[in-house]
This record gives C-alpha cells, sequence and structure tokens, in this order.
C-alpha cells in the first residue's frame, strides 16, 4: 500500500482519538497532554492497519463486560 506523505504513517492505540493519522502533525494533537498515549510510527498504512486491528482484538478480549463488574463498585449520583 501507498506510504504517508514522508514514508510514515501514525497509528494512535490511546488518545483522544485512536485511528491512523498521515502525518506526525495530526497524530501529535491528539497525544498532546494525554497522559499514558500509546501510539507508533509505521512504514506502511498495511503494518498500521493490521497493528489497530491486532490491538483492537486484544483489548476487546480484556475488557471487563458491564454484567462482569459487581454492582457493589458502582455509585450512583441522584440527580
Amino acid at each position: 500500500m501507498a506510504k504517508g506523505a514522508r514514508g510514515k504513517v501514525y497509528v494512535l492505540f490511546v488518545g483522544r482519538h485512536p485511528g491512523i493519522y498521515q502525518t506526525w502533525a495530526e497524530c501529535g494533537v491528539e497525544v498532546l497532554r494525554y497522559p499514558r498515549a500509546i501510539y507508533q510510527c509505521m512504514d506502511t498504512m498495511e503494518e498500521a492497519e493490521h497493528a489497530l486491528a491486532e490491538f483492537l482484538a486484544l483489548k476487546s478480549c480484556t475488557e471487563p463486560k458491564p454484567e462482569a463488574i459487581p454492582t457493589s463498585l458502582i455509585v450512583r449520583e441522584e440527580a
């Protein structure tokens, strides 16, 4: 697949708007002052798409389902 403008694309795994960005300027805005942002530079769009898909698949396997969270830990505020 085609490479980014400088031969690189950026995968944002954890940040304001996770996804694939063509330039560091676009990706950098999403990680600036975002604690523990996770991102990686890739050589091709294909590599970036594969890495993001793998990350999302692993994330969906490890996140607890809402019914698995004990209700005793949920605090609801009255309006």
